[in-house]
């Protein structure tokens, strides 16, 4: 069928309810996030609900680099640096590179699923908050550690709820990895 749309109402759509391209969509997605901070950026009372989450999650990832390293750095050194072998060495800083790679790895790929089970309680705050300042309404009430518990246990709650029921589809679906390829 032709459509027989006038100028005017076909640049009207266009602006607005026609959905994006596939790479304008993830420019816009990009833009966002810059949009964002800068927003977070020039409202000073809401930085400690960012600031927060992401100081708990670098406090549980260096407490966990460094409580690897406590037990495996002892383990390295007692099999590769106190033997007489001439190899010892050469292999034992070659174990610490690799223990650094893997660490960082982890790292990286631990820090979105633990940033979003520790953020979420903040996430609704601060979205409530910014809700507020887009609807004109100022966000005049004080850090509060009651609505911070409230937060924290609702968030917690449903983010661990998530965890479980992700952790058991994957259990579910782990014998299909394990049967062997077809011939």
């Amino acid at each position: 069928m032709v459509s027989r749309m006038t100028g005017q109402r076909r640049a009207e759509l266009s602006d607005s309810s026609l959905p994006p391209t596939s790479a304008g969509g993830f420019f816009a997605g990009v833009g966002d996030v810059w949009r964002g901070g800068a927003f977070l950026a020039a409202r000073p009372r809401l930085w400690i609900w960012a600031l927060i989450p992401f100081l708990i999650n670098i406090a549980l990832l260096t407490g966990l680099t460094w409580g690897v390293w406590h037990f495996l750095g002892a383990w390295v050194d007692r099999q590769f640096f106190t033997g007489g072998h001439w190899w010892g060495p050469a292999v034992g800083w070659l174990v610490r590179v690799l223990f650094w790679i893997m660490m960082g790895l982890l790292v990286i790929f631990a820090f979105v699923p633990l940033a979003t089970v520790v953020a979420s309680p903040f996430n609704d705050i601060l979205s409530d908050k910014v809700e507020r300042l887009y609807a004109g309404a100022g966000v005049d009430d004080p850090f509060s550690l009651r609505l911070l518990a409230r937060g924290l246990w609702v968030g917690t709650k449903g983010s661990l709820l998530l965890a479980f029921k992700t952790l058991g589809l994957m259990l579910l679906a782990l014998p299909l990895y394990l049967l062997p390829p077809p011939l």
